[in-house]
């Protein structure tokens, strides 16, 4: 299928369908002009559409559909997938698991529970990543947001990203919540 709009002078037509049908009718309505307008190509793009369509690269759709899921590796060197594996060696993992960072917690406590079991300074990305990793979705800027409000348990280094750190107190109040139920 073709789109053809042709003008001359003072008369116009606008043409959609098969070329056979586009040649037919320019060649009964449009003779004088028919050769040149078949011979050489128009001064505007053709619309081409239908099974008549060269393959194009398709444009990517926009949305959640063209987003790139996380990356096992960022930018920054931190293979999270590396560290996931960390946290499921650590000697309480089981605890971590079922309070700290399953479907029922609380999204604070996934966070310190990374934060805990890794023991160094992660941005929220890095805390998204590694929830993700391990099966559980994380929105870095919840993260972000519930970090900040928690003042005295976490340290924050930098700007860009804000990195975090739990404080002792904070990692001896966790370790205190998370045996709670094995004493």
């Amino acid at each position: 299928m073709i789109k053809l709009q042709i003008k001359v002078g003072t008369s116009e037509i606008q043409l959609e369908g098969k070329i056979e049908d586009v040649e037919l009718i320019l060649s009964k309505h449009w003779e004088p002009y028919v050769d040149a307008i078949i011979s050489t190509p128009p001064p505007q793009p053709i619309e081409v559409r239908g099974t008549d369509k060269p393959s194009a690269t398709p444009k990517p759709r926009k949305g959640k559909a063209t987003r790139a899921k996380h990356k096992a590796t960022s930018e920054n060197g931190k293979d999270y997938q590396e560290l996931t594996n960390i946290i499921k060696e650590h000697a309480k993992f089981d605890a971590l698991m079922s309070k700290a960072i399953n479907a029922n917690a609380s999204a604070i406590d996934r966070y310190k529970g990374v934060l805990f079991a890794l023991d160094r300074e992660l941005s929220a990305v890095d805390i998204a990543n590694v929830l993700t990793e391990l099966g559980v979705k994380a929105d870095r800027s919840n993260i972000l947001k519930s970090l900040n409000k928690q003042t005295s348990s976490f340290f924050k280094n930098g700007s860009n990203p804000v990195c975090f750190r739990m404080t002792q107190k904070a990692k001896d109040d966790f370790t205190a919540w998370l045996s709670e139920d094995d004493a």
